[in-house]
Parts: structure tokens; sequence; C-alpha cells
């Protein structure tokens, strides 16, 4: 049986000021806010319907579903703050409500979006398109890339990836690591997002 940790997460990095000319992030028809201890609650909920269909496969009972992306998640968030001490974690909100997590890094040479997560409810209706464009934008304002994995099995958001022009550059044994380049004019504007 897998046990879920009770230890206590670090907490996020508070965040710091923006790097010297470099503008904030901005969704169109959201607001973003740094992710807090408070909201840890929301994010496993959000890791686990990202988890969803795999859970679905396995057969397992619900308890035990439960405790593994439990465990999965206190362990991704243990990694992330260990490995990206610097980076952005943000909250992405539709009025005052929790829809997604866009946690990004820019104090490398690129930007690396470290990971983007959306409620399922929110889905299919251009914010990840939408999240996607404005680090677009942030790279060409900086004359950079946009870096980042992908699992090799995350079709779905390969297949949005691919259709915002990025282009694979490596692959390791469960992830497939894509680049996108400024081209010499800013990405267009994403489409209006249904209820914004």
């Amino acid at each position: 049986m897998i046990s879920a940790a009770t230890a206590p997460l670090a907490d996020f990095p508070a965040p710091g000021k923006l790097p010297a000319g470099e503008p904030a992030l901005v969704i169109p028809g959201h607001r973003l806010r740094p992710c807090r201890g408070a909201d840890l609650p929301f994010l496993r909920r959000l890791y686990r319907h990202s988890r969803a269909a795999e859970m679905d496969a396995t057969g397992w009972p619900e308890e035990m579903k439960r405790a593994f992306c439990r465990q999965q998640f206190d362990a991704q968030h243990t990694d992330y703050m260990r490995r990206f001490p610097t980076a952005e974690y943000w909250l992405i909100l539709q009025r005052s409500d929790p829809v997604g997590r866009v946690y990004m890094d820019r104090s490398g040479p690129d930007i690396h979006l470290i990971d983007i997560s959306v409620l399922p409810s929110h889905r299919g209706r251009g914010l990840g398109t939408s999240v996607l464009r404005a680090l677009q934008g942030l790279a060409v304002a900086r004359v950079c890339a946009v870096v980042l994995s992908v699992a090799h099995g995350n079709h779905r958001a390969a297949a949005l990836y691919f259709g915002q022009g990025f282009v694979p550059v490596s692959n390791d044994s469960t992830h497939r690591r894509l680049r996108w380049e400024p081209a010499s004019e800013v990405p267009p504007e994403a489409p209006p997002i249904g209820g914004a």
C-alpha cells in the first residue's frame, strides 16, 4: 500500500522583483497571483486531475489513487522548490477562482516553462494557448527562447506546443525537450477565452 506522507512541504519562494526591464507575465482574461502554501490543497487536486486518465487505467481502489497522487505531487513540489528556487510560481485565476497554474523560470538565458496545468473544466478554451503566447511575447521582448519538456505520452500537450511553433531538440526516456525561438514579430493575440 502506498503511504501518504504528512510531512509539511516547503513553502513557495517569496515573489521577487522582476529582472530590470522585464515585463510581467499577463494572460488575457485571467489574473495571476503568486502561489502560496494555502494553495496546496487546490494544487494537489489540480495535479490529481492531470493524472486522472492514468489513474483510471490502474484499476486501483480510490484510496490508493488518492495516496499515490498526493505522494507524487509532494515529490514534484519538493523537487521544483529545490531545483528552481528563483522560479515564478503563479496561480491562474478566472475572476477570483483558481483554474490552473503556470510555473516559469527566467533566471537562465531562456525562459523555462516548468509546468502548466489547467482544470479539466477550463481545457479546450484557449487558456493553454494564451499562456504560451504570453510566454512567447516575453521571449520576443527579451530576445531569448522558451524551453519546456513534455512527457512522451502527453499527446494533447505536445499537440498544443507543436501548434504554437515549438520544435523538439532532445529526448530522454520519459520526456521530449522542446524549444521555441522568436521570429521577427510578436506572436498573434490569443483568441478570446469564453466566460472571461
